[in-house]
C-alpha cells in the first residue's frame, strides 16, 4: 500500500486537536454553569460566618459522639447569628478566640444601630460550652429550640431570645482557658515568689497592666467591631456587659479600665478608644478585688490555688476589710473573699467620679454556694453609700431609675447562678439601659 503523506497525517491530527479543544471547552462551560447554580443557592455569608444548617431539631456538633439538645444555628425570624475566630498568641501560646454575633432582624430607623450586650460566656477557645449540663462541648450561640439543659442556661437563653427579638444585639465571647478571665490585680504575691513570674503565670489570671490574653483579644474584637462593614449595625458606642461567676469580676475590671484604653494595632492607624460601658450585670459575684488578697498554695510545688492565706501568712499589704469583723479575709471563705471598702480603683481613688459609674444589676442568691455570698451586697452597699443610685440587687423596674431609695432584695437559696425569679428583672434591665435616654447621669 502506498503510505499516507505527511500532509494528510498533519491534517488528521489538526482535526483531532480541534475536536478535543471543543470538547474540553464544552465540559468547562458545563462545570461553570453547575458551579454558578450551586453558588446561587447558597446565601452570601459574612467572613467567618457559619451557614444556617438545614437540619431540624438537635444538631450533632461532636462527630456522632453526642447529640446536643438544641439547634443553635436554626436562625429564626427574629435574629441571625454567625461565628468568627480571632487568632493571636500570648507569650508564644495560642490565643484563638471564638465569638458569636447574634444580630436582630428587626428594622432599624435611618442612622440607628443595634445596642449591644457583650456576654462573657463559659466557652472554650473553639466556641464550645464548658461545664453546662447536656451542653458541654456543644456549640455556643443563642439557642432558639432547646430541650433539657441546666436551668441556669435555660433562663439565660430565654432572656437572650427576648432581648434580641426587641432589637438588642448580643456578642458572646469565649475564654482563654477553663473558667478563667484575667481580671486580678495580683498585688499580694506569695512570700518568696518572683513577682514577674507570678503575674505571667496564666493560672493566676492577672490583669498585669493589660499584658494578658484577654486584652490582646479585646483589641482584635473591638478593632473588627469598629471597622468591619459586616458589623456596622452593631453600635460600638452603646455596649453593656454581662458576666456570670468569674465573668462578674471581668465586668468590674472592664468598668475600671475601658475608659482609659485604646486599641493596640500593629499598623499605624488613628487612635481608637475602647467602648464606654453603659451598664454592667453581675451574676453570682462582684468586684475584681474578690479573691485577690493572696495565695495559700505552695507555689514552689505547683500548688497555685487562688485562696486566702492561712492565719499568720497574710502580709497585710492592702488595707481592705472583707467584713466588719474580719480584717484579713481568711477565717470565712464563703463570706470573706470580697472587700467591703473598695470595688474599682478608678472610683475608689476619686469618689467624685462615682456618679459616672455605669448602671449595675447584681443577681445572687442569699447563700450562694459557689462564691462569696455577700459579693453582690458589698458591691451594692459601696455604691449606695457613696451616692450612686443606678445600682440594683435582685430587683429592677423601669420606674426605679435614679431613685435614691434602696433597691436591694435578698432571694433565698444557695444556687450559684440565675434562678427563675431573676429572669424578668434581667430582661427588663437590659432593655431599659440599652436605650440612650436612660443612660444619663442621675
Amino acid at each position: 500500500m502506498k503510505p499516507k503523506s505527511k500532509v494528510s497525517n498533519m491534517f488528521i491530527y489538526s482535526i483531532i486537536s480541534i475536536i478535543s479543544v471543543i470538547v474540553i471547552a464544552i465540559v468547562l462551560v458545563l462545570v461553570l454553569v453547575v458551579f454558578k447554580k450551586k453558588k446561587q443557592l447558597k446565601p452570601k455569608l459574612a467572613p467567618g460566618e457559619i451557614p444556617n444548617k438545614p437540619e431540624s431539631g438537635a444538631i450533632d456538633f461532636n462527630n456522632g459522639l453526642k447529640k446536643c439538645p438544641y439547634n443553635v444555628w436554626d436562625n429564626t425570624q427574629n435574629f441571625k447569628q454567625f461565628k468568627r475566630i480571632y487568632n493571636s498568641t500570648w507569650r508564644g501560646k495560642v490565643n484563638n478566640r471564638a465569638v458569636f454575633f447574634i444580630k436582630p432582624k428587626s428594622p432599624l430607623p435611618d442612622g440607628e444601630k443595634y445596642p449591644v450586650l457583650l456576654y462573657f460566656s463559659f466557652l472554650n477557645q473553639d466556641g464550645t460550652y464548658q461545664g453546662w449540663e447536656n451542653a458541654t462541648n456543644c456549640s455556643g450561640g443563642v439557642a432558639s429550640n432547646y430541650g433539657h439543659l441546666d436551668d441556669r442556661l435555660i433562663i439565660l437563653f430565654n432572656t437572650l431570645n427576648k432581648i434580641v427579638k426587641q432589637g438588642v444585639a448580643v456578642i458572646m465571647v469565649s475564654m482563654y482557658t477553663w473558667d478563667s478571665m484575667f481580671y486580678r490585680d495580683c498585688k499580694n504575691i506569695p512570700p518568696g515568689v518572683d513577682e514577674t513570674h507570678y503575674k505571667n503565670d496564666v493560672n493566676n489570671i492577672c490583669w498585669n497592666n493589660g499584658d494578658n490574653p484577654d486584652r490582646i483579644f479585646f483589641d482584635k474584637l473591638f478593632l473588627d467591631l469598629k471597622g468591619n462593614s459586616n458589623l456596622n449595625n452593631f453600635d460600638y458606642n452603646n455596649i453593656g456587659l454581662l458576666g456570670y461567676s468569674v465573668g462578674t469580676h471581668m465586668v468590674s475590671r472592664c468598668i475600671n479600665e475601658f475608659d482609659s484604653l485604646t486599641i493596640k494595632a500593629k499598623a499605624k492607624t488613628n487612635i481608637i478608644p475602647y467602648p464606654s460601658i453603659k451598664y454592667g450585670i453581675m451574676i453570682g459575684g462582684g468586684s475584681y478585688y474578690c479573691y485577690d488578697y493572696g495565695n495559700n498554695g505552695d507555689y514552689s510545688k505547683g500548688k497555685e490555688d487562688i485562696n486566702p492565706f492561712t492565719d499568720g501568712d497574710y502580709m497585710n499589704k492592702d488595707p481592705w476589710k472583707c467584713d466588719d469583723n474580719n480584717l484579713d479575709c481568711f477565717n470565712n471563705l464563703s463570706k470573706g473573699t470580697c472587700p467591703i471598702n473598695m470595688i474599682e480603683e478608678t472610683y475608689d481613688n476619686n469618689l467624685d467620679k462615682i456618679k459616672t459609674h455605669p448602671a449595675v444589676l447584681l443577681l445572687q442568691t442569699k447563700d450562694d454556694n459557689g462564691a462569696d455570698s455577700l459579693a453582690s451586697t458589698k458591691y451594692y452597699n459601696y455604691l449606695k453609700k457613696n451616692g450612686f443610685n443606678k445600682v440594683y440587687k435582685n430587683t429592677f423596674t423601669d420606674s426605679s431609675n435614679c431613685k435614691g431609695d434602696a433597691q436591694i432584695v435578698e432571694l433565698p437559696g444557695a444556687l450559684h447562678g440565675l434562678i427563675p425569679e431573676q429572669q424578668d428583672m434581667l430582661t427588663n434591665f437590659i432593655l431599659f439601659y440599652s436605650k440612650k435616654e436612660n443612660q444619663k447621669e442621675c
